[in-house]
Formats: structure tokens, C-alpha cells, sequence
């Protein structure tokens, strides 16, 4: 992917997204450079100053190589940008990663986190924030909670976040992360979590404008499909279990019967479903395989 100049203040433009834009509870950054970002960062949420210039740091990153983007195009593209900006520098990655390897938090590259799973690249994260891009109202369930970080990213965005992870210990950590993390971090309270197999989804909480699957997985689960609700987008990195495509399927609204624009196309006519890569050009990718 090609490299965009990000000028030195490099906030995009409209910079934050207004508080309505964000879940409950939630403050947009006002921060305009690093040094102000890192001050405000110590002094509300209690962070590290060398990890918080470094998420400062990451973002330019993120948004050079456009792993902020989203799958808007046109007009509101930047509120996608400037929203996934958003959860992301709110978010501290480094809380979610074990204490031998804090120190890479930030390197573009996948951790381990225990029991065979890993914490995806801030760059997969992100892309994938940015795709699902979720309103504040919108209902929002991610299948693997790992760390716990997806769903904090999300937390900013969405005021109902559910989560669901398989390996029980794992669960156990995550929730006790983002519990401690939520003292400085209200709109982390919101998040929902439980404790089981993923392919059945959370049907109590259905049907959900956002899915977003973690971990690799070779079909589409009914149980997700079904619990998706109309104009709602799934993505999840579907293929074999070395290497997958980043896939974003859509359940087309009542009245749509044809795929919203170019960039999306038909999957299965009987349940009015679309799909589209979200890298839009092929990109493969890799991620740990779906544990049920």
C-alpha cells in the first residue's frame, strides 16, 4: 500500500468527531500535538508518558498508511478517520499485553497474550475499528475477546459492546483489565462479556448492527448471519487457517435489491447478503484460528 504525507499536526480534518458521535461517557481528545496528548494522558487516565507518545507516535502510522480508513469512501470518510483516531489514542494497548513484552505495545506486529492466542497488530485493529465503524447506538458483539483490546477500541464508539471468548482464563484476564482500566475509562463499564462458544453467537443481544470475528475462521457461522440485523456488517478474516482474506459481509436493508454501490458484491441472494475486502485489493492476512 502506497504512503500519504501526514503533516506535522496531523490530525485529520474535522479532527475529533462531536460527543454525539461517541458512546456515553465518553470525551473526544482535544489534543492538537504530542507533547499536549501525552500531558492529558497522564493527567486523566493516570498512562505512562513513554506508552502514551508512543500510541501518539503509532497513529501517525496508522493513518500514513491508511489503516484508518474505513470502508466509506467519499463524503465521510474523514468522520470514519477521525472516529477510529479516536478509540485508538483513548485506548492503551500496552494494559492489554503482558508485562515481557509491553515494551513492543506499539511495533507493528502481533503478541502473544497466553493460552495459544495472540493480540492483533495495532494496524489489523485498527483497520478492522475502522471497517466496523459503529455508531453509538449501534448494537456491537465481537466473537473473541482474547486481551480484551478489540472491545475497548470499540467501547469509545459503541455504548453496547458485547464479547464472547472461548478459553475461560483468557476471559478471566480480559475482564480484570478492562475492569481495573475502567476507574479512569468509564465508557469501559458498558462492555458486556461472557464466557463461550462463539459460533452460537449471543442471541440474547440480537440482532446486532456490528459482528466483528477475531480469529481465523474457514466458513461464515449461521448463527452470526442470522443474528445480524438488516443494513448491519460483519467482518471477520475468512480462508484456510495459514492465511485468510479480511471480509466485511452486509445484510442489505428491506427495500435493497441490489448491492449498495460498486464496492460491494452479492454472496447469497436468499439472504440478501453482499461481501467486500476490506483491503479491497486482495491483501492476505493471517490471524490465530478460531478456538470453540
Amino acid at each position: 500500500m502506497g504512503r500519504r504525507r501526514i503533516p506535522e499536526n496531523y490530525p485529520v480534518n474535522p479532527p475529533w468527531p462531536p460527543p454525539s458521535d461517541l458512546a456515553a461517557g465518553v470525551e473526544p481528545p482535544l489534543m492538537e500535538n504530542r507533547d499536549d496528548f501525552v500531558r492529558e494522558a497522564v493527567r486523566q487516565f493516570g498512562d505512562e508518558e513513554y506508552f502514551a507518545a508512543e500510541r501518539w507516535n503509532a497513529a501517525r502510522r496508522l493513518l500514513s498508511d491508511g489503516d484508518l480508513d474505513g470502508l466509506v469512501r467519499g463524503a465521510g470518510a474523514g468522520a470514519v478517520v477521525s472516529r477510529a483516531l479516536t478509540a485508538w489514542l483513548l485506548t492503551p494497548r500496552e494494559a492489554f499485553i503482558p508485562e515481557e513484552n509491553r515494551l513492543a505495545a506499539y511495533l507493528p506486529q502481533a503478541l502473544p497474550v497466553g493460552h495459544n492466542q495472540t493480540i492483533s497488530a495495532p494496524y489489523m485493529v485498527s483497520r478492522m475499528t475502522a471497517a466496523l465503524n459503529p455508531g453509538s447506538e449501534d448494537r456491537v458483539l465481537e466473537i473473541g475477546t482474547g486481551s480484551g483490546y478489540q472491545a475497548a477500541m470499540l467501547a469509545p464508539l459503541s455504548a453496547h459492546v458485547r464479547t464472547v471468548e472461548y478459553v475461560g482464563p483468557l476471559a478471566s484476564s480480559a475482564g480484570r483489565i478492562l475492569e481495573s482500566l475502567a476507574e479512569r475509562r468509564p465508557w469501559l463499564k458498558q462492555i458486556r462479556r461472557r464466557t463461550g462458544n462463539g459460533y452460537m453467537g449471543w442471541e440474547e443481544g440480537a440482532p446486532y448492527d456490528r459482528i466483528i470475528v477475531t480469529c481465523a475462521i474457514d466458513h461464515i457461522p449461521q448463527a452470526l448471519t442470522d443474528q445480524l440485523a438488516p443494513g448491519g456488517i460483519l467482518i471477520l478474516p475468512l480462508g484456510e487457517r495459514r492465511v485468510q482474506r479480511l471480509t466485511a459481509l452486509r445484510r442489505r436493508l428491506p427495500d435493497e435489491e441490489t448491492p449498495p454501490d460498486s464496492s460491494w458484491s452479492p454472496l447469497n441472494e436468499d439472504l440478501k447478503m453482499d461481501f467486500t475486502d476490506v483491503y479491497r485489493n486482495g491483501t492476505r492476512v493471517v490471524f490465530v484460528p478460531f478456538v470453540h
